[in-house]
């Protein structure tokens, strides 16, 4: 897989797209963000707290250090990234969807999906690249009528903003936005809806789900697209592969994957700071795990 690219000529975009066409198969739904009816996927208690077209209603943004902007903000920031910039890439992405698009017409496609962050915020002195690479990101996706045609990530700590249906860039940043063409014959986007998510797990583990899933990021060297749902069961259930154990969460990442947390994970990691070239540190959240194995299920 690709990896990310802190920063680009135009400060605002990373300059390498995934092409997600490549990963393995897992789920072969051709409407990979709908939501389905999940009742028997989830515990009573869950399914009395859906909302009224039958999704999770998703927690608001958990405190951060920095001022994050809104869902609404975020998808509204994705829908000007394609009117203002899809021009300067559509050759590339109309070759990776396989069709033309219509910037002009593309709509927000699903809710905006907030990816908590793996890694603690840096410092204030360091360059907002960083801090947006490094800090949660929604994930908004754009569509037409067929369905889901570009993935864009927004950085939540990002100073991005819309004025006339404009994107407004600040003078000084960079990974603003993240754009991803999704090929359209592939039948997945990255991530899957969270009510895709919960069924998935549920059907392999045999448990019902018991908590709205949480999208988390990914660590460093993946785009956000690479983020993966946290589902969290009503009981302890079996896993085969690398030594039994009995588990409770189970993340979902691209095409599906189901996937458990490593034994052992990265105390953190670094990246480089443009303008002073210092090394700065990203301390892992401990809770926030970054290395995954593949999640086996008896009879599965």
């Amino acid at each position: 897989m690709r990896t990310l690219a802190v920063f680009s000529r135009a400060g605002c975009v990373a300059g390498a797209w995934l092409l997600l066409a490549a990963c393995s198969d897992e789920v072969a739904s051709p409407r990979p963000l709908s939501a389905g009816d999940i009742r028997a996927s989830v515990t009573q208690e869950l399914a009395r707290d859906l909302g009224t077209d039958g999704r999770f209603i998703l927690p608001a943004a958990p405190r951060e250090v920095y001022e994050q902007v809104s869902p609404e903000a975020a998808t509204e920031i994705a829908i000007a990234w394609a009117r203002t910039f899809g021009k300067y890439v559509r050759r590339e992405f109309e070759r990776i969807h396989g069709k033309p698009i219509d910037f002009d017409a593309l709509r927000a496609g699903s809710p905006a999906y907030y990816a908590a962050a793996v890694y603690e915020p840096v410092a204030a002195d360091v360059h907002p690249g960083l801090r947006n690479a490094f800090g949660p990101q929604y994930l908004v996706y754009l569509s037409d009528d067929e369905g889901p045609v570009i993935s864009v990530a927004v950085a939540a700590f990002g100073q991005a903003r819309v004025q006339d249906g404009v994107l407004r860039l600040p003078p000084a940043g960079g990974m603003e936005i993240v754009p991803d063409p999704l090929p359209r014959s592939a039948g997945f986007v990255a991530p899957l809806s969270p009510e895709q998510a919960a069924s998935l797990v549920s059907r392999a583990a045999g448990a019902r789900v018991s908590a709205v899933p949480e999208l988390v990021m990914p660590g460093r060297g993946y785009h956000p697209q690479h983020s993966r749902w946290r589902v969290t069961l009503e009981r302890p259930v079996e896993t085969r592969g690398g030594g039994n154990k009995l588990v409770r969460e189970v993340y979902v990442g691209l095409r599906g994957q189901l996937t458990l947390p490593s034994t052992a994970q990265p105390e953190g990691a670094s990246a480089l700071d443009p303008p002073t070239r210092r090394t700065i540190p990203l301390r892992r959240r401990s809770s926030r795990p970054v290395a995954f194995d593949r999640a086996g299920f008896p009879g599965r």
